[in-house]
């Protein structure tokens, strides 16, 4: 009679060349649902807001300062709105383009505005700028039967804090330790390697590096090194392991 498994880890014992795996901080909320990404990612993620005016007229009839006032008003409101964020104005950038198509046409391709004044060169320098993406994307531009629309303009403020999100999250604290009831037990890991002792710890635990095999608990899921494979923490807190 065989002993029943205490924990079954069936382990794929090919030889994988030294590769390297990450996984990440709360990885549950990454893989049960893609809006959770999203969630998550927006703890991190720099702020940026987007702000579009729908003004369809024919690039070549508009007037330019028409285009700069509509354009002005986006940044000022994108500007105000970082502002009440806590930006300061030399921590604060912006991006303005253009949405355009060939009149007729039912999609646009999106170009950038030069930043400064808008004026009747800016407006033939976008006309070229559109023509150039169209080839590009499409393989071919039209000719100057074919007038090109303005559709949309838009702009994007961007606030970059003085010390980087990323860098935050570098000096976030990890995720409370679980209580591990049994930190060493019989796992399995195929045919190749069998059934080995195998330590179970937290991911605090991998501050220093840790050969396998081990297990990392942690309330939302479980991790683990293989044997011959060796896991640390990157500076996010993340577990690397060199797959081997």
């Amino acid at each position: 009679m065989g002993r029943p498994p205490d924990r079954r880890l069936e382990h794929d014992s090919c030889d994988q060349g030294g590769i390297e795996r990450a996984w990440p901080r709360s990885p549950r909320l990454r893989a049960r649902r893609l809006w959770r990404q999203w969630t998550y990612g927006l703890l991190y993620s720099e702020v940026a807001y987007h702000f579009t005016k729908t003004r369809k007229t024919l690039l070549a009839a508009i007037d330019p300062a028409e285009i700069g006032a509509v354009v002005g008003e986006l940044e000022a409101e994108a500007r105000a709105r970082l502002a009440e964020d806590g930006f300061v104005e030399d921590r604060i950038a912006i991006e303005r383009a253009a949405a355009l198509h060939y009149q007729g046409q039912s999609f646009e391709l999106e170009v950038p505005v030069p930043g400064g004044v808008i004026d009747r060169a800016v407006l033939t320098a976008l006309d070229e700028a559109f023509g150039v993406e169209h080839e590009k994307t499409y393989g071919h531009r039209a000719g100057v039967e074919e007038p090109v629309e303005l559709v949309t303009l838009k702009v994007v403020g961007r606030g970059f804090p003085a010390v980087p999100r990323a860098a935050l999250a570098a000096k976030a604290d990890l995720p409370a330790s679980v209580i591990i009831s049994r930190p060493l037990r019989q796992a399995y890991f195929g045919p190749v390697h069998g059934w080995r002792d195998t330590d179970v710890v937290n991911r605090a635990d991998l501050d220093e590096p840790r050969r396998g095999p081990c297990i990392v608990e942690e309330y939302d899921a479980t991790c683990v090194i293989p044997p011959g494979s060796a896991a640390s923490l990157d500076r996010y807190g993340n577990i690397v392991i060199d797959v081997r």
